[in-house]
């Protein structure tokens, strides 16, 4: 029977900052153009982690890429949409059409409500609002 690897002590485990540390270095090399091979033999080197452990590392940095860049997507995609609709608003609103501005204010609304949970805030305050009240 071959002889089991020991289990690494508990005083030797990574923190969670550590392991998010590691992670965002990971992701800045990706960013800088370093292959997996690289990337491996780095984080074997810098933090001696094996092949198995660097070889995760790795694909949880690319994990973690995908999912920032489809959550960029979909606040770029809201952004876009929600400005149509504040256009839509401010162009009924400068022609006094009331039922226009109801109706671009349905559309927010409704877009909001079918995509919001899907969207995260990130940024700006609600004195950064558009203020209705200003279009008169």
């Amino acid at each position: 029977m071959p002889d089991k690897k020991p289990r690494p002590s508990p005083l030797n485990r990574t923190t969670k900052a550590e392991r998010e540390y590691r992670m965002r270095k990971i992701v800045q090399l990706i960013n800088g153009g370093y292959g997996n091979q690289q990337l491996r033999d780095y984080a074997m080197n810098e933090w001696g982690l094996g092949e198995k452990a660097a070889r995760n590392l790795v694909s949880g940095a690319y994990d973690t890429m995908v999912s920032a860049m489809s959550q960029l997507d979909l606040q770029r995609i809201a952004a876009i949409t929600l400005g149509r609709f504040e256009q839509a608003y401010r162009l009924a609103a400068s022609q006094r059409n009331p039922m226009a501005m109801i109706q671009a204010n349905a559309q927010i609304a409704q877009y909001w409500v079918k995509h919001a949970p899907e969207i995260t805030y990130s940024g700006g305050s609600s004195s950064d609002a558009h203020d209705p009240e200003e279009d008169f």
